[in-house]
């Protein structure tokens, strides 16, 4: 080989003055190099630095090269040259005077400046220096700090030149605290953030988007990494793969810029949206889905935040029902807006469903107490009194209509024990009903309500024998209501006196129990569960607070709700009446006797409807393959119809049917001897298409819909059958 034989004839020639250079930049032509000399001592650039991470001590290379003798190669000084930016290094080696030593210096990168250096002397080429044939190959180096990468090709600056002067020609990892080094061939890379870059070649997350130190730990395989979603893991991996199709997490993504952001905006984004923006409904039910992950704190600072939405309707529509502080909060909202919002459907179904109406059949004064009890709901819920609605009370607490109702007792007598399970819910009134239907529709199950009165005082020591007596299966009572209604229940810092925050609370007891009931029927097909209560509770008497003038003997009981009988020779107004035993007096009305305890949530023991009408309900599994038909589903009226006639048909016998429709109940007769068949007559609606609910008794069969068109006679379809 031309450049080893001049190196050779170099070596054995007889003129000894100055180091012979040969250039490279392949790691191969330097092993071919060195093991071609490898007589020649080898004298490295890197035992002069005299510490790990040290720049090697040139001075003492240079007295040790001028007085050493024989022949030697030294390796090094080009990688030096490079990594250091010393132009000088080169020439100064290229000039050291020798006197017994014949020194060969291979040079990294040493093809310009032998060129440069043979362009001053072209005697020096070939004498003094040759060159491999340049390939273009190099190394390249990315130096790190300590601790931010693992398994290193070198620590330290002794290392890392020690590896260049072996041979290398490839990326080079390595840690050391010498500075400066070439930029031209070494990147400092001094942050976790590029160190991350390194790893994730791919990535866009800039690295404003979190701390040093969270880059630091994002570095650390050996973790454990925190799934929580407004973690910096969470964060970083949306950033990285996207969050699919959830349109929330988007949105929340594209307001943060930092991280210390990304909690907040995950938690109130949707604040910056309007409910009258289209994009609402998608953003609000991608949230809800992971609403329930927020912690109890979170969910006070989004109520807190939400309050920055003037209207309270609107708020509400901001809120779900995921959290016990959001379903308390919509309670609150109702109470400011003063009605029952129609989002409350979509925003809180269980309080939607509570607030709907429970339509009695039997009578007269049956659908007179269906309409009380929702007028009691609307006034528990906006937390007042309406003057209207006392005027109600104050006759049925005069006219007392409501003892012509069944008692409890007398009704549960005429139920067979056999197969029959009685349920006894403490404290449940005639209010749950909507409610109770809702979750019977939804589980399947058939029911059948009677409206009873219970004996007075409204309390469980005088109503409970009901339960005592039952001679068939008995479900475990059920007291967590009544203990709610008596405040046991967590209350959040903000409970406002007139909001009904414990409503929500009293839902999930009332779920449960229904849930509990569906589950046994299941369990024992056939068989029947009775639910039923021993008393009602009100919340206006606590609204009202409102004491009698008359003060009593005997102070007055259970929140003032009644008082026992003492000798008194005054008179007692019409709204005060007699218990069952004639021992103690009980209010009709929303007073306390004077020296009563005034109610902190709901009272009882007194005998407003809500505290002494309790419902008796038979619960069955309901036959899937009971439906309803319409005969005709299309109508065409003229303006002189005031009505039609909707025919429904089913295969199987229906007991009491009836067709909710428009907020009202309409009964269902038999259609003469058609078998099946049954009629009922609704006023006449508008054109277009309408959803009628076909009930049998209290229980909902299934939804029939139609269509009405203006003009010409109705329609007949004869060929149905």
């Amino acid at each position: 080989m031309d450049i080893v034989n001049a190196a050779l004839e170099y070596l054995n020639g007889n003129v000894i003055s100055n180091p012979f250079f040969v250039a490279f930049d392949a790691s191969s032509d330097l092993s071919s190099l060195v093991t071609s000399l490898s007589s020649c001592k080898k004298v490295r650039v890197s035992d002069f630095c005299h510490a790990p991470d040290a720049l090697p001590d040139l001075d003492a290379l240079g007295d040790t090269l001028t007085h050493m003798d024989g022949k030697a190669i030294l390796l090094g000084i080009g990688e030096y040259a490079a990594l250091s930016g010393d132009r000088e290094v080169k020439k100064w080696i290229f000039g050291l005077p020798l006197h017994n030593l014949r020194l060969v210096v291979p040079v990294w990168g040493g093809h310009e400046f032998i060129e440069e250096e043979s362009r001053n002397d072209p005697r020096i080429l070939g004498r003094r220096g040759v060159s491999f044939v340049k390939t273009g190959k190099h190394w390249s180096l990315r130096i790190f700090r300590d601790g931010f990468i693992k398994n290193v090709n070198a620590t330290g600056f002794k290392a890392l030149l020690r590896m260049l002067e072996d041979g290398c020609d490839t990326a080079i990892t390595a840690i050391t605290t010498v500075v400066p080094l070439n930029t031209t061939w070494c990147r400092r890379i001094d942050s976790a953030y590029e160190v991350y870059k390194e790893r994730h070649p791919q990535s866009s997350v800039p690295e404003t988007m979190f701390p040093e130190k969270q880059w630091t730990t994002f570095l650390n395989d050996e973790r454990i990494r925190d799934d929580s979603l407004s973690s910096p893991d969470s964060l970083l991996r949306f950033l990285e793969e996207g969050t699919g199709d959830d349109q929330y997490l988007a949105f929340a993504i594209s307001k943060t810029r930092q991280h210390s952001e990304w909690h907040r905006n995950l938690l109130c984004a949707i604040l910056d949206i309007s409910v009258n923006d289209g994009r609402f409904a998608r953003l609000y039910e991608a949230r809800k889905k992971i609403a329930p992950q927020f912690y109890k704190g979170d969910v006070i600072e989004y109520i807190r935040e939400s309050r920055r939405i003037a209207n309270p309707s609107d708020r509400i529509c901001y809120m779900t029902d995921c959290t016990e502080l959001e379903r308390e909060e919509i309670t609150r909202l109702i109470v400011d807006a003063g009605e029952v919002p129609a989002s409350v459907e979509n925003v809180y179904p269980a309080l939607w469903n509570y607030w709907r109406g429970f339509a009695f059949s039997g009578g007269e004064f049956l659908e007179i107490l269906a309409k009380y009890f929702q007028d009691y709901k609307r006034q528990k819920l906006l937390g007042r009194i309406e003057p209207s609605y006392m005027e109600a009370v104050r006759d049925f607490a005069e006219d007392r209509p409501q003892f012509t109702l069944p008692t409890r007792e007398s009704v549960l007598e005429g139920i067979a024990a056999d197969g029959v399970a009685l349920c006894w819910i403490d404290a449940l009134g005639c209010e749950f009903l909507g409610f109770i239907q809702s979750l019977a529709e939804r589980l399947g199950l058939k029911l059948k309500v009677t409206p009873v009165r219970v004996k007075l005082p409204s309390i469980t020591s005088v109503n409970r024998s009901f339960y005592d007596e039952w001679q068939g299966d008995k479900m475990p009572p059920v007291s967590r209501l009544d203990k709610i209604k008596h405040g046991d229940f967590e209350k959040s810092d903000e409970a406002s006196t007139d909001a009904a925050t414990e409503l929500p609370h009293e839902l999930i007891v009332v779920e449960e129990s229904i849930n509990a009931i569906a589950m046994r029927l299941r369990k024992k097909p056939g068989s029947k569960v009775v639910l039923t209560s021993d008393h009602g509770a009100t919340r206006l008497a606590v609204i009202s607070n409102s004491e009698t003038v008359w003060e009593l003997p005997e102070k007055g009981k259970h929140g003032g709700r009644c008082c026992r009988k003492s000798e008194f020779d005054g008179s007692l107004p019409a709204c005060v009446t007699e218990s069952d035993d004639e021992e103690w007096h009980v209010l009709a009305g929303y007073d306390r006797f004077k020296g009563g305890r005034k109610g902190d949530v709901e009272v009882h023991g007194g005998a407003t409807l809500e505290e002494m009408v309790v419902p008796v309900i038979e619960f069955e599994l309901l036959d899937k393959n009971v439906r309803v038909r319409l005969v005709e589903d299309e109508f065409k009226v003229t303006f002189r119809d005031a009505e039609i006639t909707l025919q429904l048909f089913c295969a199987s016998t229906l007991m009491s049917p009836s067709v909710r429709f428009g907020g009202s109940n309409y009964s269902a007769t038999a259609d003469g001897d058609k078998t099946g068949r049954y009629l009922v007559r609704i006023p006449k609606p508008v054109a277009g298409d309408h959803v009628a609910v076909v009930y049998d008794g209290d229980t909902k069969i299934n939804d029939v819909r139609f269509s009405v068109k203006s003009g010409g006679a109705q329609i007949k379809k004869d060929d149905f059958f």
